[in-house]
């Protein structure tokens, strides 16, 4: 464990699973800083792929695929426990709820699917990038794959 003994380790965390919430904090501090350099007047189509890009390069960049793939198989593996990566509270949430409520209300999203719907398609979406990364032990280009989907994706929330 990095040379902390056990008793030092949980003087700092209560558990293991205290540890990755407190990655997540980490984690939804990032998006919320990153996110607010980002110009609220752009489309919800370039800001949703602008939080992708974001998610990806933190998960690329700053916590890397040893770290990402823990959290993956944690979350996996905790049966009944909270899954942290679907807790509605999270930081990643509330950025998916403000860019789809602003693409709805500009007409740009259609609002024949529910916005909680639409949060949960770009949220899967998102998880499902930095699965198929760790499956294929980040020898994808995440970015460049997000680039190409989303586009199919948000042809289907297109408001026609």
């Amino acid at each position: 464990m990095a040379g902390v003994s056990k008793g030092n380790f949980y003087h700092y965390f209560e558990s293991k699973d205290a540890v990755l919430i407190e990655q997540f904090r980490q984690i939804d501090s990032y998006y919320d800083k990153e996110m607010k350099e980002h110009p609220p007047t752009a489309s919800a189509s370039d800001r949703a792929l602008d939080f992708i890009y974001t998610v990806y390069d933190y998960c690329e960049n700053v916590m890397g695929i040893d770290m990402t793939k823990i959290v993956y198989m944690n979350q996996i593996s905790i049966g009944e426990k909270a899954r942290i990566l679907v807790d509605p509270n999270r930081k990643i949430y509330k950025i998916f709820t403000k860019i789809v409520q602003q693409g709805q209300e500009k007409g740009e999203f259609t609002n024949d699917i529910k916005c909680e719907d639409t949060i949960a398609i770009f949220a899967s979406f998102a998880r499902s990038m930095l699965y198929e990364w760790c499956l294929y032990d980040g020898r994808i280009d995440m970015k460049d794959w997000a680039r190409r989907h989303l586009s199919v994706l948000l042809n289907g929330l297109r408001n026609t």
